[in-house]
């Protein structure tokens, strides 16, 4: 009787063990959920900010930036007019590179 006492005993500290890290997993989650949600609001943010410049003057300012997948998001969160008027007047080798990008995205979530 004591051993079946103890293995039950053994197996609710297991369940409270397994369901302290699913809280702290879930916690996480929720963190890096709210994260994302901030990461998004201030990418939106800044495309109006490019959106309200004038399409040759925001390109200028694009083309300094190195990492494409920004130039990416900072575009894809315009609307696609503005977003076409500021591709043309990129740096026509960094506009080809973000097609390409865009293009492989698209072909992969088909």
């Amino acid at each position: 009787m004591q051993s079946v006492q103890s293995a039950l005993s053994d197996k609710e500290k297991n369940i409270e063990d397994l369901q302290s890290q699913l809280q702290k997993q879930q916690d996480e989650i929720n963190s890096l959920k709210t994260q994302s949600n901030t990461k998004k609001s201030d990418l939106k943010t800044l495309a109006t900010y490019y959106e309200s410049m004038d399409p040759a003057n925001a390109a200028n300012i694009l083309n300094q930036i190195t990492d494409n997948n920004v130039l990416i998001g900072i575009l894809s969160n315009m609307n696609k007019d503005n977003a076409s008027k500021i591709l043309e007047q990129l740096d026509p080798k960094k506009a080809a590179d973000i097609t390409k990008i865009l293009y492989a995205s698209a072909s992969n979530s088909q």
